[in-house]
This record gives C-alpha cells, structure tokens and sequence, in this order.
C-alpha cells in the first residue's frame, strides 16, 4: 500500500508498518508478544507493544491513533501523516538516547523501545565549533587519522559563542550534534572549548556514538607538561573562564596551585578576519598575556580551538612557557575510543571532508586556506 507522508507529500510503502517518514516507522497494530521495526533516519528502532491496537474509523474510513514518543531532555517535533484508509497518526518524537519511551496521549499505554545508530567504521566523524578554531582539531585529525573521513560545522552565523549565556550554547550546540548525527557521524568532537563546558554531557546522552570535548584532553596535557607542582596558566573565552570548568578539571587531576586565568575575547575576531591586521594582533597579545608576566606559570593552555594560530605570537611573548594546545590529546583519545569500539577506518579508507557553514561562505573558504593549506574542499551554507 502507498501512503504519503503529511509533511513531505512523498510516498512511503507501508504494509502493517505504518511509515513516518523521513524518520520513523513502528507497528501499531502488533499484538503482545509481537515486536515492531522500523527506521529513524539513520536509526534502527525496535518497541515491544504491549496491548492490541484498538482501530476506529471516521466517515471517510480513516483510522485514527495520537502517539507521543518521548526520549529524555530534549525539544520536540510533532510529525502529521496519513495512509488513505488506514491511520492518520500525530507523532512527537525526539531521538536523543538510546533508550526511549513511546506513549499513547489518549490512554497512557506505553512500549519500551531501543534506538540504535546505523554507522559503520567508515562512517565520518563530526566536529564543530563557533567559527575557525575548531579547524586547528581538524589539522590534527588529518595527521593522526589520514584515513578517517570528517564533517566540520563552523556556525560562524552566530559566532561568538564565548560572550553568549550557557544555556544558549548549549541549544546551539545540541542543534549541531543532531544536524552532524542526521548526516551520518560516529562520534562527535566539539572543538570548542566553550560548547564543551556549556554542552558536553547533554550531547553525550543525546548521541549514541563516541562524544569527546577538548577541556579534558588539555587540563590533562598541561599537567603532564607542568607536573601536578607546576604553575598552570588559561587563556580561553570568557565563558569558558567564568564556568570554572578547567578549574575543576585541573584539581581533579591533581594540579595544587590556583590556576591562573585570562580572558581574550579580542583573539577570536583576530583570528576570524584571518589574521591580517598584524599591529592589532601584537597588541591584543600582549595586553592579554600581562598577568603572566606577573604570576609566571609553567604551561600555558590555550583554552579556545582559534588560539593555535596565535601561538607563535604568544611564544614571542612567554618564552620558555609550553603552551598547550588541547587538539592533540583530544585527537589521540578520540583514535583510542574508537579503536575500542571497532570504529577506526580502515587502512585503504579514502578520507572525504564536507564543511558546513551557518554563516557566510568566502571568509570561512579563505581560513580554510589558512589553517589547512588549500579552500577547495566542498562548503555548504546552512541556515537555520
């Protein structure tokens, strides 16, 4: 039987299983002791009902059914669609955990259900960040994991992150995660230091695959850099600054002295306008890194993905301070999650690169050039 789906008006073949599509399909007349199947998008979904479907129909023959499905922490969509003659369902869904609950509105009967991802080792991994910085974890990526194919979110459209409300970029950044998990990603990098603080648990329960930050991977770099006696310095976002997340990182690692932190909110936009205004630059560098010349450190992290490419400005300024970019250590843990899982790409994978833009296009393809070598990877707009 065709049936069309209400919001696409395209056609879906259904026989028990009633299809919503694009995104998910279960059977509803199943009886107790029967399972259902379907697809979410990318996604397996299996429920065991548990009671026998009641039918009624209208004048037009139409059989009708309200059904919430409902995962933990997340927004929701409502999804309308019909197959002539038999349903015409009303679906709220999220996908956000891989355990699920799908309940009847009309008389609270419920079915269990569990949501398994379709990746496989060649599948992309997915990065993103406010802007440009989260390229400099992508330059790693190319020389540790040459065969690991990638999809890269810079939402420049909405950029900064760093001066905005947590609660913000934590809608933002979940928002991403589920845009990079539709386009196929097996595990996400947020190559942003300030998403990570805001987001990394919500996402880490919203997306079935290997999810990592880059503050955990740094504050554990600069210890092994410093010693756990050492002098730790941060330069990051405000945002990330105030959290306090490094903070906590650092002392749970074992760091005895106070950190010594530093807002630098100017190097972002040096960075995003490509670094051109070389006077400007030295300035906001050495405004920026004075209390380091007050209370010296040991190790420097570079707190944000965009301060990489100050760094040969900043070593000028703290010689003798190792400074500490996260990407690394993220990279290398990211190899080994993976290589846990089964997840790695094979040796003869050829690696592809998509980029996505929420902002505008030519400004992003001229730092691609800069921070990776060449712009003419392909780039897509994306607005929101």
């Amino acid at each position: 039987m065709i049936g069309y789906c209400g919001i696409y008006n395209t056609p879906c073949i259904t026989r028990r299983a009633i299809s919503v599509h694009p995104c998910v399909s279960f059977c509803p007349l199943a009886t107790s002791g029967e399972k259902a199947a379907g697809t979410a998008g990318g996604w397996n979904a299996s429920v065991q009902p548990t009671f026998q479907e009641e039918k009624s129909r209208d004048a037009n023959r139409t059989s009708r059914q309200h059904l919430t499905v409902a995962y933990p922490q997340a927004s929701r969509l409502s999804l309308h669609w019909r197959e002539t003659g038999r349903q015409h369902l009303t679906v709220t869904y999220t996908l956000t955990g891989i355990r699920g609950t799908i309940k009847d509105e009309k008389q609270s009967r419920e079915w269990q259900g569990i949501v398994e991802q379709r990746i496989s080792s060649n599948s992309p991994i997915g990065v993103f960040d406010s802007g440009t910085g989260g390229l400099t974890v992508v330059r790693q990526l190319t020389q540790v994991l040459p065969n690991e194919s990638v999809l890269y979110f810079a939402d420049t459209g909405r950029l900064p992150y760093g001066t905005k409300p947590q609660s913000q970029v934590r809608e933002f950044s979940l928002q991403i995660a589920e845009f990079l998990r539709e386009k196929g990603a097996k595990a996400i990098i947020i190559a942003c230091n300030t998403a990570t603080a805001a987001a990394l648990s919500a996402i880490e329960e919203s997306f079935p695959g290997p999810v990592l930050g880059v503050i955990r991977p740094g504050a554990e770099s600069a210890i092994a850099a410093a010693g756990p006696d050492g002098k730790v310095g941060l330069i990051a976002t405000d945002g990330t600054v105030q959290s306090g997340v490094y903070d906590r990182e650092l002392e749970d690692l074992g760091l005895k002295s106070a950190l010594v932190k530093q807002g630098c909110p100017d190097f972002v936009t040096l960075v995003e306008s490509g670094l051109e205004d070389e006077d400007a630059v030295q300035t906001a560098v050495k405004r920026y890194m004075e209390p380091f010349h007050d209370s010296p450190v040991d190790a420097l992290i570079l707190g944000c993905t965009h301060f990489p490419l100050l760094s040969e400005h900043i070593a000028r300024e703290l010689p003798g301070v190792k400074l500490v970019d996260p990407a690394i250590q993220t990279v290398n843990t990211l190899k080994q999650m993976l290589e846990a899982r089964g997840l790695l790409a094979g040796p003869d994978s050829q690696a592809e690169y998509r980029f996505f833009v929420s902002g505008e296009l030519d400004s992003f393809k001229r730092n691609l050039r800069m921070v990776l070598g060449r712009d003419d990877y392909p780039v897509e707009h994306v607005a929101w």
